[in-house]
């Protein structure tokens, strides 16, 4: 029984699961950005500040596509806010794509308010999250940040 465990271990860490794995950065202000890409039919993009920044619900939190592709089949450029100074938590959103349109890499932009400390300072911040086609038709996704 005591190998068996490790082998299935082994096993789920190999699954389909893990071929779309979370891709992450933090930002100077150190709220975490992820972005993953769902069955390659949408990316899902979350910000997670931590417990010593919020993000600005004035400024909302921007998403709009960075260059001239469009495999993007929602609305956009859209502004996510709430009806209050700042979020509560963290922010996800999900962007469908058409696959068949995906022929060269396509870039997402990102910009958020993050608020630091009791005294609430806000910095604006920008990620470009991209993503591209493989050769063996699956999609990967990169996310940098932008500016200083």
């Amino acid at each position: 029984m005591k190998r068996v465990l490790p082998l299935l271990a082994v096993l789920m860490a190999m699954s389909p699961v893990a071929a779309g794995s979370v891709t992450d950065i933090l930002s100077a202000t150190a709220v975490r950005i992820e972005a993953y890409v769902n069955q390659g039919r949408t990316l899902s993009i979350a910000l997670l500040p931590p417990p010593e920044v919020t993000l600005s619900g004035t400024l909302g939190v921007a998403f709009a596509p960075a260059d001239d592709s469009q495999p993007w089949t929602g609305n956009l450029p859209r502004v996510v806010t709430v009806d209050s100074d700042y979020f509560d938590g963290p922010v996800l959103e999900t962007f469908p794509f058409d696959r068949d349109r995906l022929h060269q890499p396509a870039a997402m932009a990102v910009t958020f308010g993050a608020c630091i400390g009791e005294a609430q300072i806000c910095v604006l911040e920008e990620a470009l999250i991209t993503i591209s086609p493989t050769t063996d038709g699956d999609v990967d996704v990169a996310i940098a940040l932008i500016g200083p």
